[in-house]
């Protein structure tokens, strides 16, 4: 088992780990072709006092894996989605490297204790500073997109390249300019209060990269201009937040464009 000191990234803002690596070396060899992983430790622990019979829980599944040779050397594993997670804010309490059987000839690998540091298990973590913004992309109906059938849904994709985004921020609303669902306001003066069309939104995050959303209104849309919003809050896994709000528009069919000699009046019918 092992634990590495991450403050010095943790205490920076908009760190993004592009890559880290766990090194540890293998100084005597044991079964050849054993599967040894790489898991993440759930709880604290303290070196001085562990043993097998009170070792911490693990994770089932290993973040990264080698098979055994017959030869020492460096065991390397990729650990650089474990890495973010602790640089995002979930608990660090290291790694243990495991074979999950029973009856192999175990290696022997150097501590952080061997007296030559070269041997010693590192952690070697690349990484960037990410101050870029999500942003939208893919509308479905597209912005400004005409004769839009009233039974569409609402879909668009919410990107951010590297920390991905945080799917807790996203808010979302849709409006079209009526009161209510029968009452219009057509004509000179201030425009009616725009209305919030009720609906669900569903949230594909699989890729935190490409996060689709898709709004599924309760009822047909209203032949009308509709709005769509992103609250400005939205914001990527270090925090980074848009600011202002992410708009768009599209016009149901039935929605009309009529030429005046005074300019154009748009309505439904």
């Amino acid at each position: 088992m092992v634990e590495f000191d991450l403050s010095e990234l943790t205490t920076q803002d908009y760190v993004y780990v592009e890559t880290a690596t766990l090194e540890v070396y293998e100084v005597t060899v044991g079964y050849v072709g054993w599967v040894f992983g790489a898991y993440q430790i759930l709880v604290d622990w303290d070196e001085a006092t562990v043993l097998w019979n009170n070792r911490p829980s693990w994770a089932t599944s290993y973040e990264d894996y080698i098979v055994t040779d017959s030869s020492p050397g460096w065991w390397e594993f990729d650990i650089s989605d474990l890495c973010r997670e602790w640089v995002y804010g979930t608990d660090n309490f290291g790694v243990s490297v495991y074979h999950p059987g029973s009856g192999c000839s175990q290696p022997y690998l150097y501590s952080s204790d061997y007296s030559n540091a070269t041997y010693r298990p590192k952690l070697t973590v690349n990484y960037c500073l990410d101050e870029d913004v999500p942003y939208g992309e893919g509308y479905d109906p597209e912005d400004d997109e005409e004769d839009v059938p009233s039974d569409s849904n609402i879909v668009f994709h919410l990107c951010d390249e590297l920390s991905g985004i945080d799917v807790d921020t996203i808010d979302f609303v849709a409006r079209d300019a009526s009161l209510d669902g029968d009452a219009r306001v057509i004509g000179v003066g201030d425009p009616s209060p725009a209305r919030a069309i009720a609906g669900d939104l569903e949230i594909d995050d699989d890729d935190i990269h490409d996060v689709v959303c898709t709004f599924i209104p309760d009822d047909p849309l209203w032949p009308d201009e509709i709005t769509c919003y992103v609250d400005g809050s939205l914001a990527d896994l270090l925090g980074n937040e848009v600011g202002d709000d992410i708009v768009w528009s599209f016009f149901v069919e039935g929605y009309a464009v009529t030429e005046t000699t005074w300019g154009a009046i748009k309505a439904s019918y």
